[in-house]
This record gives structure tokens, sequence and C-alpha cells, in this order.
């Protein structure tokens, strides 16, 4: 069963709006995302656990 994802906001210079992270740790690596929210952050790695 894989770990929860921990997912940090982090700021973009490139972009004005909030880069969400998603870190996974059972791979040891981080995806970049631009979501508008961050409950859509948390329900895309919902989705992400459950695929």
């Amino acid at each position: 069963m894989p770990s929860n994802p921990t997912i940090i906001a982090k700021l973009r210079s490139a972009h004005p709006k909030m880069t969400w992270g998603i870190y996974l740790p059972d791979e040891g690596r981080w995806l970049d995302f631009l979501f508008h929210s961050e409950l859509e952050a948390h329900k895309f790695a919902k989705r992400l656990m459950r695929a």
C-alpha cells in the first residue's frame, strides 16, 4: 500500500499562480502541477493514490 503523498504549496517565480508540489514518498520524487486551489491538489492526489 503506497504512503500518502505530501502536498506542499510553492511559488514559481515564472508564474503568478501557486504551484502545488506533490511529494511521493514511496518513489522519493516530486511531481509539480499547477492547480487553482489546494483542494484541487488534494482531490488529484486522492485519485492518483487510487489508480
